[in-house]
Formats: structure tokens, C-alpha cells, sequence
């Protein structure tokens, strides 16, 4: 072999290990670059709380957030950090509520896992990327109406087993005789 063959790699060789490590951490800062670039730049705003259910219900809230309309932001994360009832209810814990935010909308909900039975909440929320933007919301929660549906479940009666007829027999395909 020729000296220029011995030292030269071949094709489908793997890469030295170094170089390797060097292309990993390249992408890698990129990537982390662009999650920074993709943040928030400025403070969020919080639009007007929507309460989507009624006392006695699981608490469903909806909040939409951004600064600018139309504008996308990827927010990562959100947080209750405190809920306050009014006197002789009791207060849904802050850590409780569960959060989601849909891919497509700049909008974010908020439910609790027990039912809630009070009719105000004074609810503060909180925005954990970067300037932690906060807002507190004075919620007036619906009374519980029955819906249509339930209205006329619990109206009708629920009628009881036909009784069983008697004297018809089946024979062969499936005819009754006599």
C-alpha cells in the first residue's frame, strides 16, 4: 500500500470521536439558542378570565394571554399561586389545578379536581418563564342550573321490564306457533 492510502480514512469509516463531539454540542447550542430566541422578549398580558363552569361543578377557567394580537407565544409555563373563597367555603389548593394550554391558541385553562360550591374566587396566576407576569382575577361563579338534559331524566319515569309473553313458542325458523 501506498503511504497516502494508510493515513488517508476510507469511505464508510466511522469519524474520529472528537469530531463527532464537536458536531453534537454545535447542535445542541443551536437548539438552545433558538428556545431562547423563541421565548417571550417582553412582558405577557393576561386577557379577561372566562369562567367556563357553575357552583357544584369542577371549576373550569379559560385566560387568554399575549402581548400583541395574532401574535403566537410559546409559553411553557403556568401556575395558580393563590386561590382564595369567600368566607365558609372552602378554597381549591393552588397546587391542585390542573393546566393546559392548546398548541394553535394563545389561551390557557385552568380546572380544579374537586367541585367548587362558592360564588367568588379571588384567583392569582402566574407566568414561570423568565419575568414571572402575574394577575389576579375577582371570578364570579354561576349558579348551578340543571341542564335540559337532566331536567327531563329526572322527569320522566323509567318504565319497568315488559312483562314476559306467555304461550309463544319457537320452532324451526324462528316463527312463533301456536
Amino acid at each position: 500500500m501506498e503511504p497516502f492510502a494508510r493515513t488517508h480514512r476510507r469511505e464508510g469509516a466511522a469519524r474520529p470521536r472528537t469530531l463527532h463531539c464537536v458536531q453534537r454540542w454545535l447542535v445542541l447550542a443551536g437548539f438552545g439558542i433558538s428556545g431562547l430566541l423563541a421565548g417571550p422578549a417582553h412582558a405577557i398580558d393576561f386577557g379577561d378570565a372566562s369562567v367556563l363552569s357553575q357552583q357544584e361543578q369542577r371549576l373550569r377557567l379559560a385566560i387568554p394571554f399575549g402581548s400583541v394580537p395574532g401574535e403566537r407565544i410559546s409559553v411553557t409555563r403556568f401556575s395558580v399561586v393563590a386561590a382564595e373563597a369567600e368566607p365558609g367555603h372552602a378554597s381549591p389548593v393552588p397546587s391542585s389545578f390542573l393546566i393546559s394550554t392548546p398548541a394553535q391558541r394563545n389561551v390557557v385553562f385552568f380546572a380544579t379536581l374537586e367541585p367548587f360550591t362558592g360564588s367568588t374566587l379571588r384567583l392569582t396566576v402566574q407566568v414561570d418563564d423568565g419575568a414571572e407576569t402575574r394577575a389576579t382575577y375577582a371570578l364570579r361563579i354561576p349558579p348551578f342550573r340543571a341542564t335540559p338534559v337532566e331536567i327531563l331524566t329526572d322527569a320522566m319515569e323509567v318504565p319497568a321490564a315488559p312483562p314476559p309473553r306467555r304461550g309463544a313458542r319457537h320452532r324451526g325458523k324462528g316463527r312463533a306457533t301456536r
